[in-house]
């Protein structure tokens, strides 16, 4: 015991250099393979546009809980190591809808123009089910149907 408070009183309080998260994960990720499976990494590479304007076309009993529901698959989303984009653009693997069924089509519009990979458009249950789960879900199973 007395050997380890040498030690550790020894050592500095603070870094000199700021820890870079980004940086961090990709050594981890690089040097354990064991990582990946931990609920809080679930999610890692998922890019996710929330598009609020799909909750409009509800009624507003129904509207609150599926904002509810939305603003929850994020937190998960983000907790499991997911990120969650602002814009809709390039890049995003995933668009989490309401209800709406004219908004998902231009949304289906929009996400048709992008170059490269297209982004699924899910509900919240895909990222509910996928967390229950412990893994990715077909995401066709839980897509939008128009």
């Amino acid at each position: 015991m007395l050997i380890t408070l040498k030690i550790f009183g020894s050592m500095p309080a603070k870094s000199a250099y700021p820890l870079d998260i980004a940086q961090f994960r990709s050594e981890v990720f690089e040097h354990s393979n064991e990582v990946g499976g931990l609920p809080g990494w679930m999610f890692r590479g998922l890019l996710t546009y929330v598009d609020s304007q799909c909750v409009n076309g509800a009624t507003s009993s129904s509207q609150d809980g599926m904002e509810s529901r939305l603003k929850q698959a994020c937190i998960t989303a983000r907790f499991a190591g997911g990120m969650v984009a602002t814009d809709l653009e390039e890049g995003v693997t995933h668009v989490l809808v309401g209800h709406g069924k004219h908004r998902v089509k231009d949304l289906r519009k929009k996400i048709s123009g992008f170059a490269g990979p297209l982004p699924r458009i899910v509900t919240a249950n895909w990222v509910e089910n996928s967390w229950r789960e412990g893994t990715w879900l077909d995401e066709e199973s839980e897509s939008y149907r128009v």
